[in-house]
C-alpha cells in the first residue's frame, strides 16, 4: 500500500522516495536519483537493522530499504528493476 513519498538530497542531487507497506505490515521505501552510471545487478548491503538492495537502470540509481532479512525486499527489487 503506498504511504507516501519525499524528496531527498544525496551528494547534492534530489532524490525521490516512495514508501509503501506490504500486506504483512513491512514498511520499505523505494529511492532512485538520477545517474549517467551503466546499469547494474541487484546488490544487498546490511547495516545492522536495514537492508538496502541497489541497482542501476535506466538512467538511474536506485535502492530498497526495508528491515533486515525481510524476504520481501529481494523480490520488491526484483519486481522494481524488471518495472522502472
Amino acid at each position: 500500500t503506498y504511504q507516501g513519498a519525499r524528496q531527498l538530497v544525496a551528494s547534492g542531487k534530489p532524490v525521490a522516495q516512495l514508501i509503501y507497506t506490504t500486506a504483512s505490515g513491512t514498511v520499505f521505501a523505494l529511492c532512485f536519483q538520477s545517474t549517467g552510471n551503466p546499469p547494474s545487478e541487484i546488490a544487498t548491503r546490511n547495516f545492522d537493522d536495514l537492508d538496502m538492495l541497489t541497482w542501476r537502470g535506466n538512467g538511474a540509481a536506485y535502492v530498497v530499504v526495508g528491515p533486515a532479512n525481510a524476504p520481501e525486499l529481494q523480490e520488491i527489487a526484483e519486481a522494481m528493476s524488471t518495472q522502472v
